[in-house]
């Protein structure tokens, strides 16, 4: 989130010299030094970071990135896939030369499956260079929910990981009028056809009526059916056999565009019927349960299905909330976009025994997409009401759907609040490995009071930002001593690409910094013994 400003520069390629870790004994003297200058925190507002995935794509239709938001006409579906990309007109404008206006929330971008190139990285329309893919695996992960796959006891009236349906959001709400059925001319009826979709996991049904919306930047159910079913084949098979039943001329994915094509619902109906066997027959005989248990990682596409399924399903109906903000503020509002996410985790190396602390979480985008994607502990700290309410939205969805997956993801902990000013938020800091903070838009004094808060985090924890809070310029030097910024290393200056945050196409710069209160100990010593030797 962040609000006006100049266009964030053009993005280079530079060298960077990262720093080793040390953990030296924390800054006492400098937190006793600035204890009497510590501003009142309780006055001060926490921007809302949003983060993990905004530029405007339909809400159902990409993985993570587009399964929430790609909606896609009839033909395309068919011809090209379920998950184009509908970027809204605020999301495309370049950032101007003079004062940026502040990014119109929409439903998020959360990738583009529209097509293999693009999951693969390997699209040679993209302005830059992707980042680097998956980062490695993270061995002490532990991807598969044994719940999910534990036989259930028909004697015992078991409810089902409750999620929101597809067809709910057809039926009822905000969405209800704003669809067209796919196979309207079939039986020359325009009844609506609903199929039943089986997830990779005993828990895992969910009811869908095959429709299409008229807004392209709203749920597509249609999508949301082909998407879901290419990934199961993709990433929940072992190679040989996720080899055929992706392949581009029989896989299930083909054979459903092609019944879309040709406007039979009953080929249609009768590929999600042979798919919902097989996972049946899957589940039964551990296939899908041994190929988790074998894993350390999600592939990205996977990470983003998932995660747009919720934010389809939660934040999309009410994203016109995310607009109630004033811009010059530090409640200004703006995200992170999942790929962009995926590297600063690669960036500072965050595993699953790690503690993630996103200050001014917005929706809660980035720390679901921590919990999933790493499987750490994932924190979120919120101020402005709407935001937060839709992040407690997400939170709910968020679980029951990784069950229908099957998947474990870290604990998930989201906080209404002044990062600055809670408690809770506080005994998270001194804990937290990795800090996020989206402070493109925040003013001096806010960044200066996170710059005091930070001298609470322990030695090494990792602080990645927009605006840098130290730079490799900074000199500690007697006469700024007492600066809170000198328990603070530079570790590098990035550059992000386009599409990677939600208020322009235009890419920047990121900041790594971490805790190491050495120079400032070391610096201390240098004195007194210098203060000794001139006494004598």
């Amino acid at each position: 989130m962040f609000g006006a400003g100049r266009g964030p520069p053009k993005p280079q390629i530079r060298k960077v010299t990262v720093q080793h870790l040390v953990t030296p004994p924390p800054a006492n003297t400098i937190r006793a030094a600035n204890a009497e200058n510590k501003r009142g925190n309780v006055n001060r507002r926490n921007g809302s970071n949003a983060t993990a995935g905004a530029s405007r794509q339909n809400s159902a239709s990409n993985l993570h990135p587009s399964s929430a938001s790609s909606a896609h006409k009839v033909s395309n579906v068919a011809s090209r896939g379920a998950s184009g990309k509908a970027r809204s007109d605020s999301a495309r404008a370049s950032p101007g030369r003079g004062k940026r206006k502040a990014p119109s929330p929409s439903t998020p971008n959360f990738g583009n499956a529209s097509s293999d190139e693009d999951e693969d990285g390997s699209n040679g329309a993209r302005k830059r260079a992707r980042h680097s893919a998956e980062k490695d695996d993270d061995l002490k992960r532990v991807m598969c929910d044994e719940a999910a796959f534990r036989k259930r006891d028909p004697d015992k009236k078991e409810k089902d990981a409750r999620i929101i349906q597809g067809c709910d959001i057809t039926t009822g709400g905000v969405f209800a009028k704003g669809y067209k059925p796919v196979f309207d001319k079939e039986q020359g009826s325009e009844r609506i056809f609903e199929v039943k979709l089986r997830y990779p996991s005993r828990y895992g049904r969910e009811r869908f009526q095959i429709l299409v919306p008229h807004a392209d930047e709203d749920f597509n159910p249609l999508e949301d059916v082909i998407q879901t079913i290419s990934h199961t084949c993709k990433y929940f098979f072992p190679p040989s056999q996720s080899e055929a039943l992706t392949d581009e001329a029989s896989g299930f994915e083909r054979r459903l565009k092609r019944s879309v094509k040709e406007l039979s619902f009953s080929k249609f109906a009768a590929t999600v019927g042979e798919f919902n066997s097989l996972i049946d027959k899957s589940i039964a005989d551990e296939t899908i349960s041994s190929h988790l248990r074998a894993q350390h990682s999600l592939a990205l596409p996977l990470v983003e299905r998932i995660l747009a399924q919720v934010y389809a399903r939660t934040v999309s109906p009410h994203v016109h909330l995310l607009k109630a903000y004033e811009n010059g503020t530090d409640d200004v509002y703006g995200e992170l976009l999942p790929r962009f996410t995926q590297q600063i985790f690669k960036d500072v190396n965050l595993s699953s025994d790690q503690v993630f602390l996103d200050l001014g979480s917005g929706v809660g985008n980035v720390v679901l997409q921590a919990a999933l994607q790493i499987g750490c502990e994932s924190w979120g700290v919120e101020r402005m009401p709407n935001p937060a309410q839709l992040a407690d939205k997400q939170k709910k969805e968020f679980g029951p759907r990784c069950k229908n997956w099957g998947i474990k993801p870290g604990p998930v902990n989201l906080v209404t609040g002044d990062f600055l000013a809670t408690p809770k938020i506080d005994a998270v800091l001194r804990r937290a490995d990795v800090i996020l903070v989206n402070n493109q838009a925040f003013t001096p004094r806010l960044n200066d009071d996170l710059t005091m808060k930070f001298l609470d985090v322990k030695e090494g924890c990792k602080i990645v930002s927009l605006k840098p809070f130290i730079t490799d310029d900074w000199k500690l030097k007697e006469r700024n001593l007492q600066n809170p910024k000198n328990v603070l290393v530079h570790l590098a200056k990035k550059e992000y690409w386009s599409n990677s945050v939600s208020w322009t196409d235009e890419g920047g710069t990121y900041f790594i910094a971490k805790k190491d209160s050495t120079k400032v100990q070391q610096f201390h010593k240098r004195l007194e013994a210098r203060r000794r030797g001139s006494s004598d």
